[in-house]
């Protein structure tokens, strides 16, 4: 019911028209009831009507027309204020708390008057200007109801002045002054931006982190990451994107509306989907055609494929790496093309290194200087020694030997050169149970967008920037790019949220050292943890606040001496939220770490529950509805 409402108050804001009619209608209804309060004031029983409030004025009733109509406008504002959120949200609850407190000390000094004369009479505050007006300055009656009154709204603004200076008060910052932002410090911040990375909820208003910061997201598995970070995001961001999509979920989701609604052209990289239904992405298609710059290419592509491993010397992934570089200068410079499947299945011939000896023999002529240099290197190896270098490169390319695998790598239909020249969107979608397998596939693919992305800065001509939502970073291999973090990536207009499910995911990919680089980002969201390690370092990020403790003793006494009671106070340190507490965070809420901030306790955004995205994709879906049954109606 409650979303029915919402859905329905954003249609009417969305259409101008019905948006005037009801300020017409609220307004009318607030003028009329500030004239039927206006003739209480007055002690009047006479019908109230829109504009009696002209008479009023005319027969010199100045202030007390202005008491009615600022009685009645404070909780309509307050109520205004209070639906848009954010900072006014705030604004409103301050401004109904005086309201209230106004009427409140109204009817206590209004109360204490009559108790004073000794009136029959009942205590409504409206009383209150109609006996003033019936009575003559200066008069006994007169001077009571003033003292009365000014003794009430006192005593409200001695509680007031004795909350700022009291002993608490300052008490509360010796030990630490750590607090929740509230709205004024949120505005401050400039998270109630309108344009910017979505963060929560706060104060009834979406936290927008603006500029090109990224942000690393810890959830747990289970936590809502992608209906609360991912979804809002593709809804919003209306540059160029690519997602890792592991479920699926954000391409159903979204694609259709950043299409349609946002003019990105989509594209759906599924290597391991069975129908064929992806696009290509061939890594050697960002390979330079120019033989000074071809040879860093692929020891990139090489580096990520066949990762360095933590035991022995290195001999064997550095020999199927030099494998790796020979045959891909084979293929490049004989057929000028290349593919992942072409150089597995070429290396699994029969007497592969006889092969290799005679095409370097018969093109030596041909064949480029660094081609030729690891060619020998690998052929003047011992016979055992080849066949271990070809069985490590086997293990380390035999998912190239896939068929689905291979025709997702065959060509490539999209360009990351062309993501900041105009609107585009890639999904990347790896199930659950083929992502480590594809791993090493995954980080070329992210490893390979950022060295393309990060080759220059973005010129006069690529207006547009990109989100990177690289969800399950934890299960993706080291990047050599990202080794000090995500901060380098704003100045090539990348904004970057990075996902894992805790904090070592992160530590056991890139050490403790050069994790740092994330630990350390400018924006940390964290949502109820479930790993103590993480739990203890949110705590301590979060800081200590200050904290009252009483304690007490009892004396019970012995024969005629008496017992005896004792009480002391203190104030300690506390943390502001302990590992026990961010564990037991209710699903609803999220934490927020900003650099040089106070931490943000907000709401997570949760898009089913938004009433704009739903709206927006009502729109989508009744559009196409129309057009289908127009379409029907022609044919």
């Amino acid at each position: 019911m409650i979303n029915a409402l919402s859905l329905m108050a954003y249609r009417v804001k969305a259409h101008k028209g019905l948006g005037v009619i009801l300020l017409c209608v609220v307004a009318v209804m607030g003028l009329q009831l500030a004239n039927v309060l206006l003739m209480k004031l007055l002690g009047l029983n006479n019908p109230a009507f829109p504009l009696s409030f002209i008479t009023v004025i005319q027969n010199g009733f100045f202030i007390t027309t202005a008491i009615a109509f600022v009685m009645v406008a404070c909780p309509l504002v307050a109520v205004n204020f209070w639906i848009k959120g954010g900072v006014k949200r705030a604004i409103a609850g301050q401004l109904l708390l005086y309201w209230a407190a106004f009427i409140l000390m109204s009817w206590l000094g209004f109360y204490a008057f009559i108790l004073w004369q000794g009136l029959n009479l009942q205590p409504y505050p409206w009383l209150i200007t109609a006996m003033a007006i019936r009575m003559k300055a200066g008069s006994e009656g007169m001077n009571h109801l003033i003292i009365s009154l000014f003794a009430s709204y006192s005593l409200f603004a001695l509680a007031l002045v004795a909350k700022l200076f009291s002993a608490k008060t300052k008490a509360e910052k010796v030990f630490g002054s750590a607090h929740f932002s509230s709205a004024f410090e949120l505005q401050r911040a400039g998270l109630f931006s309108e344009e910017g990375i979505v963060l929560g909820k706060a104060y009834g208003k979406r936290l927008r982190l603006p500029g090109y910061e990224g942000a690393l997201v810890v959830a747990p598995m289970g936590g809502g990451k992608t209906t609360a970070i991912a979804i809002p995001n593709l809804l919003e961001w209306n540059g160029s994107g690519v997602f890792n999509d592991l479920k699926g979920e954000l391409y159903r989701e979204t694609a259709r509306y950043r299409q349609e609604v946002l003019e990105n052209e989509c594209f759906l990289w599924a290597p391991t989907d069975r129908a064929g239904q992806t696009v290509s992405y061939n890594p050697f298609f960002y390979v330079s055609d120019n033989p000074d710059y071809r040879i860093r290419d692929l020891q990139l592509i090489a580096q990520v494929l066949i990762p360095a491993t933590k035991q022995g010397i290195g001999f064997w992934y550095q020999s199927s790496r030099e494998l790796f570089l020979t045959l891909s200068l084979y293929f490049l410079e004989t057929k000028g093309a290349v593919t992942l499947t072409e150089i597995h299945d070429i290396s699994k011939q029969k007497k592969f290194f006889v092969w290799l000896e005679k095409e370097i023999m018969k093109n030596e002529h041909v064949f480029s200087k660094f081609l030729k240099q690891n060619a020998y290197a690998i052929l003047g190896a011992h016979h055992e020694t080849q066949t271990n270098i070809l069985k490590d490169f086997h293990s380390r390319t035999g998912l190239f030997n896939d068929p689905v695998v291979g025709y997702a790598t065959s060509k490539n239909d999209f360009d990351f050169r062309e993501l900041r020249r105009k609107k585009m969107s890639i999904y990347i979608h790896i199930p659950d149970g083929d992502k480590e397998r594809l791993s090493p596939l995954l980080t070329l693919f992210w490893a390979q967008l950022l060295d393309v992305m990060s080759a220059k800065e973005p010129g006069a001509d690529e207006p547009y920037g990109v989100l990177a939502l690289m969800d399950e970073f934890g299960n993706m291999e080291r990047i050599n790019k990202l080794k000090d973090g995500m901060s380098f990536l704003r100045s090539y207009h990348i904004r970057s949220i990075i996902i894992v499910q805790y904090l070592a995911q992160i530590i056991s990919v890139y050490g403790r050292d050069d994790a740092k680089g994330f630990l350390n980002s400018k924006v940390k969201i964290a949502f109820a943890l479930n790993d103590i390690d993480d739990a203890q370092f949110f705590s301590k990020a979060l800081g200590s606040k200050t904290v009252k403790v009483t304690s007490s003793s009892v004396n019970t006494g012995h024969g005629d001496r008496p017992g005896s009671r004792s009480q002391s106070v203190s104030y300690r340190a506390r943390a502001l939220m302990s590992p026990d507490e961010l564990m037991q965070l209710s699903h609803k809420k999220e934490i927020i770490l900003i650099e040089a901030k106070n931490p943000v306790k907000a709401n997570k955004c949760y898009w089913f529950k938004e009433v704009a995205y739903r709206y927006g994709l009502n729109q989508l879906d009744a559009g196409n509805d129309q057009r289908e049954v127009s379409d029907e109606s022609s044919t």
